[in-house]
């Protein structure tokens, strides 16, 4: 396993971006949180889902939810989400 330099295994911030997925969230989410202290942050970055997937990410204790109010495509969602996040690593799904 990866370790910081203060002893402490590697953290990482994961990022989902979504579209359509408020069934499959949460069960992603768990996963995730499965992993342990090293998941320092769960970030949500919604592109205008027209279904519930909002109302389930904010459902979710510790995510954090951004909402765009289009959907500006996968690949620049991934690049806000990056702006944002603060771990030495990042896990995007």
């Amino acid at each position: 396993m990866l370790a910081m330099e203060d002893g402490f295994p590697a953290r990482a911030d994961v990022v989902i971006v979504t579209y359509g997925c408020g069934l499959d969230l949460p069960t992603c989410v768990t996963a995730v949180r499965r992993q342990g202290p090293v998941v320092s942050r769960v970030l949500v970055l919604d592109n205008a889902s027209p279904d519930n997937t909002v109302d389930q990410a904010r459902a979710l204790d510790g995510v954090d939810v951004i909402v765009n109010a289009v959907n500006v495509g996968y690949a620049a969602a991934m690049n806000q989400a990056y702006r944002l996040t603060t771990a030495p690593f990042v896990v995007s799904l």
